[in-house]
């Protein structure tokens, strides 16, 4: 209830892939992507938005032009009544990687 569960992911190749894959057991739940800069700054590379993670799978990627530490913010911080679980897989797929899998 009314919590945030983020998730960090260590990006050392720019071009690479950053994905994932997360479902709700009841309701939706907000998701995003931050890049989190040295200074602690935190720039919104996919907006926080509500999804509907309880209906359908949830799946998406971000090509990550900078290295870095990449954040996934799952937000349930305006739902105050309902606590829900969550369920997900992350991975970052450097740019040679991915060709190989062509």
């Amino acid at each position: 209830r009314a919590s945030e569960h983020l998730v960090q992911c260590d990006v050392k190749e720019p071009r690479s892939v950053l994905s994932w894959e997360f479902v709700t057991s009841d309701h939706d739940i907000g998701f995003g992507v931050h890049l989190v800069k040295e200074n602690g700054e935190k720039l919104e590379v996919v907006p926080v938005k509500r999804r509907n993670s309880h209906v359908i799978p949830e799946s998406g990627f971000y090509i990550c032009e900078a290295t870095g530490t990449y954040e996934l913010k799952f937000d349930n911080t305006y739902n105050r009544k309902h606590s829900k679980e969550l369920f997900y897989s992350v991975k970052v797929v450097p740019p040679d990687t991915e060709a190989l899998d062509s």
